[in-house]
Formats: structure tokens, sequence, C-alpha cells
């Protein structure tokens, strides 16, 4: 049997292209609009506060993975670890609840 060399390097390189492509992650929830300014304050922080204290022992979830229950339960294991406050995890799950799956 013979192997046609340029069939053979056409599925490297794709094969190559596709493992080196970036992962892209997209949120499967639209968030719902805030209208008002004090829990858009605390979404805003919130989300700075995840970014930040989340992001220093693993990679940040894309809020829209999850549900508001999911959220919860991850928030109750994870505050301790984090040292973050119980107001600093009241804004963190502002945040997420507002961009969660629903």
């Amino acid at each position: 049997m013979k192997i046609n060399l340029k069939y053979s390097f056409a599925i490297v390189l794709v094969i190559v292209v596709v493992a080196c492509s970036p992962k892209v992650k997209t949120t499967t929830t639209t968030p719902a609009p805030v209208t008002d300014p004090i829990m858009l304050a605390k979404i805003t922080e919130g989300k700075s506060l995840y970014e930040t204290n989340c992001n220093k022992c693993h990679e940040l979830h894309n809020p829209g993975k999850y549900n508001e229950q999911q959220w919860t339960k991850y928030l109750d294991w994870m505050a301790p670890k984090a040292k973050i406050s119980d107001d600093q995890k009241a804004s963190i799950f502002a945040y997420l609840s507002n961009n969660a799956k629903h």
C-alpha cells in the first residue's frame, strides 16, 4: 500500500493547527441587565474579587457554566480556602449569579 505524502502531510498539518489553536470559552447565557446602582456596584466588585482571588490557585470558570445553586456550593467550599470575608463572598456570588446558567 502506497502512502500519499501530500495527503499525510495535510492530515498532520490539520492536527497541529487544531491542537495549537487557542481554546475559546463562551458564555451560554446573557447576563440580565442591572439597573440598580447599588447592585451594579456589588456585581462589579464581585467580578474584580473573583478574578483576583480565585485566579490565584486555578483557572477561572465561566460563570455561565454553573447555576446559582452550584455556585453557592462551590463558594461555600472555596471561600475558606481563599480566605475571603462573608462580604467579599456575597459580592462574588452577586457577580456569578447574575451571569449564571439559568
